[in-house]
């Protein structure tokens, strides 16, 4: 099951143990396999991308906003219950003595879901008793409701993500591929759909009437309720084989103590990704009330969807580089395994480079055309606020582009805790320079953009400690001269994007094509591009399979 997109970062990557030889024609499978679940996932993201537009819309900037603050609360379990579930699943049923359709690996897919069905009920219930706690702790009494309609949601990601997880280990790649693709749909029909029908529902006496929020997520829980029964009825069409005579019993202390950690971890990294919405919303709420707002709830809440709609475009790097972390693993582990430290070091070098270049072209156009680029997709209240605080995060969300590079890097290397502890320290810097910046600041952009600065200073942090772990355990990292160069061009763009006046919407998707070129040209002119990256494109375009 893919991570939420556009409302959470996408989950670090899995971090299996050393695959084991695989045939060609295993390997054909594997790599059509992959090439479905990716496929599925840039439709999810695609669409998840217009679903956030469209929201902005129906639901207005308040709305949107408090929406956003649901969200940022619920896809932290959410994202963890997911990625634990699918990798530890996948990797029991398909490290099961006689493969994933024996009858060992059916044993295994049993004593799993065994696990993950209490684990399901046990996050849910807890975050439903969490629900009015964490609305308190945003100043967002609003949310309470709709928290407790996620504690369901929750419950069934932790039944929906084993069978995926399962489906994986299958290797039945197009099934989750098609769940995949299925998900996205449905949840935004329920997102759009929900909000739509209970804004007109009942009289004027019902308490729900109105209440667009608590409409979208109910539309999410009825797609993740429907979607459970799809992955069931694919799941029962296996067919198990094999032909051990003794059934190898399904190991639940082993299997935790590789499940434990990933939730952990993930834990960790989820946290991170909401630190910045979370704790802007309570900063807003206080300083709402001190400077006597009108309506504090309903004043917080619309800058709340004002960063939300700069972050919606600000993830964008790190939501392309997360394809890279898929391509760089393998590769890294692989090396790591066969004991080649210079085959380590060069797939290192390479894969973070590639990663400083293509993120730089997306946080460049960002960070040239912030204010522009939100009246394309946003509405004029949400984006007249939000082009400075938009070229900040750009520029943070880079950082955590390639901090994700590199923790992906230190998780091959067999080094998750320390990934996990890095991810952990830029976290708690994050969240100490948050509280010394923004609740002095006054209410209303000033903080949005604190609270950006925070972020980024928080990220810089993190991969200052994530770059001196990578170049110690892989000797390599994003190469210097590759750093200053993407470093330099960023900040020439940077300025002049300053300097530009008012464009239309026509106008700005033609800057923004224009700057992306120039970006280009200037790597080729500081030498950064030459003929052999164009050797290396021009080879991948080549190939057919």
């Amino acid at each position: 099951m893919s991570s939420e997109s556009n409302e959470s970062r996408p989950p670090a990557p899995a971090v299996p143990s050393s695959p084991p030889a695989i045939s060609g024609d295993s390997a054909k499978k594997a790599g059509r396999g992959g090439l479905f679940v990716l496929a599925a996932k840039v439709f999810f993201l695609g669409l998840g991308f217009v679903q956030q537009v469209v929201l902005q819309r129906v639901l207005g900037a308040a709305d949107f906003g408090v929406l956003a603050l649901v969200l940022a609360q619920s896809n932290i379990p959410n994202n963890v219950i997911v990625a634990a579930s699918v990798q530890g699943v996948s990797r029991a049923v398909a490290g099961a003595p006689g493969g994933a359709q024996s009858p060992s690996g059916r044993a295994a897919l049993r004593g799993a879901l065994a696990v993950h069905g209490p684990l399901a009920l046990l996050f849910g219930g807890a975050f439903a008793f969490a629900a009015p706690f964490l609305a308190d702790a945003v100043r967002a009494p609003r949310i309470a409701a709709p928290l407790l309609v996620m504690a369901v949601v929750l419950t069934f990601y932790g039944i929906y993500a084993p069978l995926v997880g399962a489906l994986n280990g299958d290797g039945r790649f197009g099934a989750q591929a098609f769940l995949d693709g299925t998900y996205a749909t449905l949840r935004t029909a329920g997102l759009i759909g929900g909000a739509l029908l209970l804004a007109h529902f009942g009289t004027s006496g019902d308490p729900l009437r109105g209440d667009r929020v608590h409409g979208a997520t109910l539309g999410i829980a009825i797609a993740s309720g429907l979607i459970i029964l799809l992955a069931a009825f694919f799941l029962s069409r296996g067919k198990a084989v094999g032909t051990e005579t003794r059934v190898t019993p399904f190991d639940i202390k082993a299997y935790l103590s590789f499940l434990l950690p990933i939730m952990a971890t993930q834990l960790f990294v989820n946290l991170l990704m909401q630190v910045d919405i979370t704790l802007l919303g309570r900063f807003l709420g206080d300083s709402a009330k001190a400077a006597a707002t009108k309506d504090p709830a309903e004043a917080s809440a619309a800058m709340i969807g004002v960063y939300r709609a700069c972050q919606l475009l600000a993830f964008l790097p790190y939501q392309l580089l997360f394809s890279v972390t898929q391509v760089l693993f393998p590769m890294v582990a692989k090396a790591d395994a066969d004991g080649d430290r210079e085959g380590v070091k060069a797939a290192v070098s390479r894969g973070a480079r590639l990663a400083c270049i293509a993120g730089g072209l997306l946080v460049t156009v960002l960070a040239t055309l912030p204010s522009p680029l939100l009246h394309v997709v946003s509405p004029a209240n949400i984006a007249t606020h939000g082009g400075n605080t938009l070229r900040i995060l750009a520029l943070s969300q880079g950082l955590f582009a390639i901090l994700g590079i590199a923790t992906t890097v230190l998780s091959s290397l067999k080094k998750a805790l320390t990934s996990a502890a890095i991810t952990l320290a830029a976290l708690g810097a994050t969240a100490t320079v948050a509280f010394v910046l923004v609740p002095t600041a006054p209410f209303g952009t000033d903080q949005l953009q604190r609270m950006a600065l925070a972020t980024g200073a928080g990220l810089a942090f993190g991969l200052v400690l994530a770059g001196i772990a990578v170049y110690r355990a892989a000797g390599a990292f994003v190469p210097l001269k590759t750093a200053l160069r993407v470093g330099g061009i960023l900040a020439v763009f940077v300025f002049a994007g300053t300097l530009l006046p008012a464009l239309g919407k026509v106008a700005t998707l033609g800057a923004a094509a224009a700057v992306a070129v120039l970006y280009l040209v200037a790597l080729v002119v500081t030498g950064e591009l030459g003929k052999a990256d164009l050797a290396i494109v021009a080879r991948i375009a080549g190939k057919r399979t």
